[in-house]
């Protein structure tokens, strides 16, 4: 089959799901969201505008996101990683200027791609999913590190996000802030208004959900339909006509396809030839030879 070549590093779910239409693979977007949450394909984002960046250290790791089983045990479907706290910018943050990061799934932009995909499909928009929320949005460069997508805001609006969230302030956090209050009593007021940074839970409104050129060639490959291999117009010809020669084949041989399988499975044995043959086939090449 023909095969259009992808000329673009990336493309949107859109712009992907044409060029599958045009080597006859009829997926939407909400498909191929289904591919990459069953490891399929792997989704990419484009920062439009710069982002925040901080190391994910230690890596979460995740029970279903490793195949461990079919089912996940309750135990399991718990957080993996520790509370991640709120940083003043340091060295270990980063402003990327590097604008495409692939999506590994292991945080919250799992549940982003379900509620997408769920979106799509009409379906209710889940709101717990299998993946570590306290990792907040990952992100993995091309050289397999991965980091947290994080956003500057002031330590009273975080703690606020949180009591809403979850009722009650984590206890790693009620340490964090017990530790600021001994050393800085007189100006934790202060403090509370200094912007920290924190892992988000959403990607910037104008971010772009992209794949890769790589994973796009990657899957048209293994969900191409197998070329089968087809006898020209000339070489149909050329069969007609020898069958039409041979003084063993009739007319009546030739209307009748399907009975010379028996001779040609027969010559070809005589010969030691190894042919499998097909009466569909031979049948559609004879008629396609044919004089019209």
């Amino acid at each position: 089959m023909k095969t259009y070549p992808i000329r673009q590093e990336w493309l949107t779910l859109e712009e992907a799901a044409d060029v599958l239409k045009q080597h006859d693979i009829a997926l939407l977007p909400a498909d191929l969201f289904r591919h990459a949450l069953h490891k399929n394909l792997t989704l990419s984002v484009w920062f439009q505008s710069p982002v925040l960046l901080r190391p994910l250290t230690p890596t979460c790791q995740f029970a279903c996101i490793n195949n461990e089983g079919e089912f996940c045990r309750p135990s399991r479907r718990q957080k993996t990683m520790p509370f991640s706290r709120p940083e003043r910018p340091g060295p270990q943050m980063r402003e990327t200027c590097c604008t495409l990061w692939d999506l590994p799934l292991i945080g919250l932009e799992r549940l982003l791609i379900q509620q997408k995909m769920a979106h799509s499909l009409v379906c209710p928009c889940p709101q717990r999913g299998h993946c570590c929320r306290e990792a907040g949005i990952v992100v993995r460069h091309t050289e397999g590190r991965y980091y947290q997508l994080c956003e500057p805001k002031p330590l009273r609006e975080i703690a606020l996000e949180l009591i809403e969230q979850r009722g009650k302030l984590p206890t790693p956090f009620h340490q964090f802030m017990a530790r600021l209050y001994r050393r800085h009593p007189a100006s934790l007021p202060a403090r509370l208004r200094m912007p920290f940074c924190y892992p988000s839970a959403s990607l910037p409104e104008d971010t772009l959900l992209v794949i890769r050129k790589t994973q796009l060639e990657a899957f048209l490959k293994q969900h191409l339909p197998e070329g089968k291999p087809r006898v020209t117009t000339a070489l149909s010809r050329l069969l007609w006509l020898a069958c039409k020669k041979n003084p063993q084949l009739d007319d009546e041989l030739l209307a009748h396809p399907y009975k010379l399988l028996n001779i040609f499975e027969s010559w070809a044995q005589e010969e030691g030839l190894r042919v499998s043959l097909n009466g569909d086939t031979l049948k559609s090449a004879l008629s396609r030879g044919a004089p019209d």
